[in-house]
């Protein structure tokens, strides 16, 4: 683990194998199994999980949805629906900064201490690294400068270059 700071961590890992009491993991408003993030935890969480995001229905873009962990480490797995990425003037951190504040408002009501955030939508939905990690950042020091749960997220990055993105808006700033 490396780059602490007011119990924000980021780690370079698989998300899936963290003993945290949830985890957040990039959604399609249908929950239908999707690419890379989604696909590992609906593969290491078993068909179970796949069958409880078949009855969640439709959840809009900037919401967020909450399951059990199934076989995962974790208690509960959050469902954020993030932004396709347009042109960056379409609404998409706002959107982005939502799904995040949802993820953490349902970890709050879940007595969530710890939960863990992939880099979302740089890959698949085409958000640009830098830009997805400072909304990101900025609204898990929003909700933490407020709230008491969760009191600790982890950050955890499959790629060196994603994690040294957060490390460095980590480092960088001193501001909540």
């Amino acid at each position: 683990m490396t780059n602490t700071k007011e119990n924000l961590t980021v780690v370079l890992g698989d998300i899936t194998t963290l003993s945290v009491d949830a985890i957040v993991t990039p959604a399609d408003p249908t929950f239908r199994v999707g690419q890379g993030i989604d696909a590992a935890v609906r593969r290491a969480a078993g068909a179970g999980l796949t069958q409880e995001c078949e009855a969640l229905g439709v959840c809009p873009r900037g919401q967020a949805r909450l399951t059990q962990g199934h076989r995962l480490p974790c208690r509960f797995v959050i469902h954020a629906v993030g932004p396709v990425y347009v042109d960056g003037l379409s609404g998409e951190s706002e959107v982005l900064h939502s799904a995040i504040v949802e993820s953490l408002k349902l970890a709050a009501k879940f007595g969530v201490h710890s939960v863990a955030i992939p880099p979302f939508g740089s890959v698949f939905r085409g958000f640009p690294k830098e830009e997805a990690a400072i909304v990101t950042l900025a609204a898990v020091r929003e909700w933490m400068s407020k709230n008491e749960r969760p009191s600790s997220v982890i950050f955890c990055c499959l790629s060196e270059d994603s994690a040294q993105v957060f490390r460095s808006i980590l480092g960088s700033t001193d501001d909540y």
